[in-house]
């Protein structure tokens, strides 16, 4: 099984042995979310689109690689969007080749420190990546935080390289089954966070 300073830390905290200030991952000064961000930013009317991550991502996410769906929660007013938020929209609303299946990306999340700056599995065999460049702290005040989204498409022609700003959102779960007494950081939705 392999190990990662992240994940390690992680795994004290949950049995209690960690100090929370050394932790470099994770703040664990909140009580549980019992809320959605994701909700609460569809019922602002967000203009720039919300989207879902499936599954949701959950731990330490620093060097993740994960295989997910994107979907629409809230498309915004496109008609007032952006460019590259309405290419962010334009990518996470396409039909389906076999119109049951969402189409698959590997999300890749990266943090600033040079240990976490690669993904420590691979970029996954998806043929979209998502890769988002975000801070290493999660404050438990906060719901949401500014990253960058790097989408890249090997496999079209001209290939794709496009760095569009979002906003992540995330919340603790305490309630996980498979980790009783665990606090997970859980990834639920990105917002495009590029104006017009």
């Amino acid at each position: 099984m392999k190990f990662n300073l992240a994940s390690l830390c992680i795994a004290l905290l949950g049995l209690g042995l960690g100090n929370v200030s050394a932790n470099p991952v994770i703040d664990l000064t909140d009580q549980h979310v019992t809320h959605n961000a994701t909700n609460e930013l569809a019922a602002r009317g967000v203009a720039t689109g919300v989207y879902d991550i499936n599954p949701r991502p959950f731990g330490s996410p620093c060097g993740q690689t994960w295989t997910v769906t994107m979907t629409v929660d809230n498309a915004g007013d496109q008609a007032h969007a952006s460019p590259l938020c309405k290419y962010l929209h334009a990518e996470f609303n396409q039909p389906t080749g076999d119109g049951f299946m969402p189409k698959k990306y590997n999300l890749i999340y990266l943090c600033p420190d040079p240990q976490w700056a690669q993904p420590l599995n691979g970029y996954g065999t998806e043929d979209t990546k998502l890769i988002v460049n975000g801070p290493m702290m999660f404050p438990g005040t906060l719901r949401s935080f500014g990253a960058n989204l790097n989408i890249k498409k090997a496999y079209t022609s001209p290939p794709t390289d496009i760095n569009i700003p979002i906003s992540v959102n995330y919340f603790f779960d305490d309630k996980n089954p498979a980790k009783l007494g665990f606090k997970f950081l859980t990834f639920t939705s990105i917002q495009c966070a590029s104006v017009a």
